[in-house]
């Protein structure tokens, strides 16, 4: 694997440490702007380390639970990064096709 759970936590931790971020272990993520910040910043600097797309990055890092959402301001990475910058499913795809 390119991303071993071990290996992501560990990075994760390293740079919670770094940046004074008490709850370390997964990445929080909420609508609040410091938050977000701290979710780009992060996915920025794990994607450079695994030598991986962002949006590689998330899928595993969601895959492994290292992101936890808030339940009172839940809020999905992908509504707060450029759609744009994401991958989509052919199924999606094909649903705005006019001939379907």
């Amino acid at each position: 694997l390119l991303m071993p759970h071990d290996a992501l936590q560990l990075q994760i931790i390293i740079w919670q440490i770094s940046n004074d971020i008490n709850k370390r272990g997964k990445i929080f993520l909420d609508n609040q702007e410091v938050n977000i910040l701290s979710y780009r910043q992060i996915t920025q600097k794990l994607s450079d380390y695994f030598n991986v797309s962002i949006a590689t990055l998330k899928y595993r890092l969601d895959e492994l639970e290292l992101i936890q959402y808030s339940t009172t301001n839940p809020v999905q990475w992908r509504s707060i990064m450029n759609p744009h910058n994401e991958p989509e499913f052919i199924s999606d795809i094909i649903k705005r096709l006019p001939y379907f």
